[in-house]
């Protein structure tokens, strides 16, 4: 606050932990990576799958059917990382030599999709759809030409996005998977 420094034309690399001071809309933070799997249980326990909460238990239905069907059940996997999680469901539908006698490459690919949908719905609920003051303050200051991640990061990502500084549009991003899912303000999350 207060800073008059601008530094133009800089790359911002985004490592590791590149989110863990983010604090968004209410002051908290979004579950991050070796807190997501938990989080997302603690969030889910109890909803109904009507009113506003229908498309999100739907997703999370989907997700722990896609997993069975992969051969995982959800109460192995919870303490994982989302990040190990992501990579072995990516490895195992991609690679045929991990295959390990569990599920075909398209039930642990199915698995991976609905996890991505699930994590929008996720941070949706926990605020990662708002930008971080932090991270705006930091893209104020340093209207980077370039940003390199590490580690994909979505309260990161959001808060570019809000800044104008990302567009998954633009022609680099063509052929990307992302999943969309509304917002309060019934615009769409990417």
């Amino acid at each position: 606050k207060g800073c008059s420094m601008s530094l133009r034309h800089a790359v911002i690399v985004l490592g590791a932990g590149a989110s863990k001071g983010a604090r968004v809309s209410g002051g908290k933070t979004p579950p991050l990576d070796a807190d997501f799997l938990s989080a997302a249980a603690a969030y889910f326990r109890g909803k109904q799958a009507r009113g506003t909460h229908r498309e999100a238990v739907r997703a999370w239905t989907s997700f722990k059917s896609h997993l069975k069907s992969a051969g995982l059940d959800f109460k192995e996997v919870k303490g994982w990382r989302l990040e190990q999680l992501s990579t072995f469901l990516e490895a195992r539908s991609s690679l045929q030599g991990l295959q390990l006698g569990r599920g075909r490459p398209r039930e642990f690919k199915d698995a991976l999709d609905a996890l991505k949908v699930l994590v929008c719905h996720v941070l949706r609920a926990e605020g990662g759809t708002r930008p971080c003051e932090l991270h705006k303050r930091l893209f104020g200051h340093v209207r980077p030409s370039a940003v390199l991640s590490f580690n994909y990061d979505l309260i990161a990502d959001q808060s570019m996005l809000q800044s104008g500084l990302l567009d998954w549009r633009a022609e680099q991003y063509r052929g990307a998977t992302h999943a969309e899912v509304p917002t309060e303000k019934g615009a769409k999350y990417i």
